[in-house]
């Protein structure tokens, strides 16, 4: 059995029950973040800019920190 805590109430429930609850939680708040990133122009414009790089190949494939460095390197010379 778990302890929830409500406000001043408190209410005892078993665990199956608690579980659920925090999976509903969980998907509460990524469907929160997942609107506070649709409602954002700024990130929703970078996602598009994103998805435009990828589909016209600006991609570079990563394997390690001296990959990301090389291609830091590349950018500050453009």
């Amino acid at each position: 059995m778990q302890t929830i805590k409500l406000g001043h109430n408190e209410m005892v429930v078993n665990k199956s029950v608690f579980n659920d609850m925090l999976i509903v939680k969980k998907e509460i708040d990524s469907i929160i973040e997942t609107l506070e990133i649709m409602n954002n122009p700024d990130l929703m414009n970078g996602i598009e800019r994103s998805k435009r790089d990828v589909k016209e190949g600006r991609t570079h494939e990563l394997k390690s920190i001296d990959d990301l460095d090389k291609v830091w390197e590349q950018n500050d010379e453009s």
